[in-house]
């Protein structure tokens, strides 16, 4: 299969219509999306014939000779369109040679690679053979943690008791929920990101520290560029003299949903605001969105990592690649 195939640049609209396909999370490399970060991309094609096989999107550096991470995009890499009612032992195959094909044309062209694969992508063998047993430099692989929760069940069963998913919740979880409702505790929804960014401007001084301007504005141009792509929505939780407590920013594809961004208030809290401000987010993506997959979008610090997976999650593992040339 390999030599009949094709690696060209793709057009942005052109991979946007085959990621709107794709069953692999995607949000990430949509157009609107990596045009709001300000840096520059490659997307590739891979074509056997005239059929796109595959697609690689890549974050690079203004030499454009080296692909590197951004910490604004959690899945990037390769994003296969292979027809998924051919027989399970020749998709397999055919994943296998086109990744090893993909890895081929990569390190002709970039002295630096940096993926974050799809956490469906599993068969991570092209990358660890890659010039086995012969001298040269290899790829390393880092694992990384993301929790995913089928909310699915939410569509019929409005009573939040009555649900396994409730059920399966850490028990402090089931008592922010309740607490939140006796404490009469207020959640809406909003395209507006006033509230959030009252709330996200002093934490990203904390996070960014010196690079904060700019990566505030990154987070204000990816926010606004979902909303006007009617891929996202804030979420604001406020106690009932409405002091707003806790804003979170949700985006989608057509496979599942993301927690982005998040923030507290420091002058006004409650243990419950971060719980109730998710519950909410998952009853909303279920049913207006159809959208039945929630990812918390990474649980690989401790804090962060036990407060997701107290949701009741499955916990995924993700790859990261890294390559770089002598």
């Amino acid at each position: 299969m390999s030599n009949k195939l094709i690696f060209k640049k793709c057009e942005i609209m052109e991979s946007d219509k085959i990621l709107y396909s794709s069953k692999q999370s995607n949000l990430f490399c949509k157009s609107f999306y990596l045009e709001s970060l300000g840096q520059k991309f490659h997307i590739w094609k891979v074509l056997q014939g005239q059929e796109i096989k595959a697609i690689v999107c890549l974050n690079v550096d203004r030499s454009e000779k080296r692909s590197i991470e951004n910490d604004f995009v959690i899945h990037n890499g390769i994003f296969f369109n292979i027809d998924n009612n051919r027989l399970l032992a020749k998709k397999r195959e055919d994943q296998f040679q086109i990744t090893e094909f993909i890895i081929n044309e990569l390190v002709k062209k970039y002295k630096t690679i940096f993926l974050s694969l799809d956490p469906s992508i599993v068969d991570l063998r092209p990358f660890q053979w890659f010039n086995y047993n012969k001298k040269g430099p290899k790829f390393n692989i880092k694992i990384k943690y993301t929790s995913i929760l089928d909310i699915s069940e939410m569509k019929k069963q409005k009573n939040d008791e009555k649900l396994k998913l409730f059920k399966n919740l850490e028990p402090v979880r089931r008592y922010s929920l309740r607490q939140a409702v006796k404490d009469g505790a207020k959640v809406d929804f909003s395209k507006d990101n006033l509230d959030f960014l009252n709330l996200y401007k002093p934490l990203s001084k904390e996070i960014y520290r010196n690079e904060y301007k700019k990566n505030l504005g990154i987070v204000e141009n990816i926010t606004s560029n979902l909303i006007n792509n009617n891929c996202g929505i804030f979420i604001n939780t406020s106690d009932k003299k409405n002091n707003l407590l806790y804003s979170a920013f949700f985006g989608w594809d057509n496979y599942k949903a993301y927690y982005l961004f998040g923030a507290s208030s420091k002058q006004h809290k409650k243990p419950w605001q971060g719980t109730i401000g998710q519950w909410y987010a998952m009853r909303y993506i279920v049913e207006k969105l159809k959208i039945n997959k929630f990812d918390f979008e990474g649980v690989n610090s401790p804090n962060r990592g036990w407060f997701k997976l107290g949701f009741g999650g499955d916990l995924i593992p993700y790859y990261q690649i890294e390559y770089e040339k002598n």
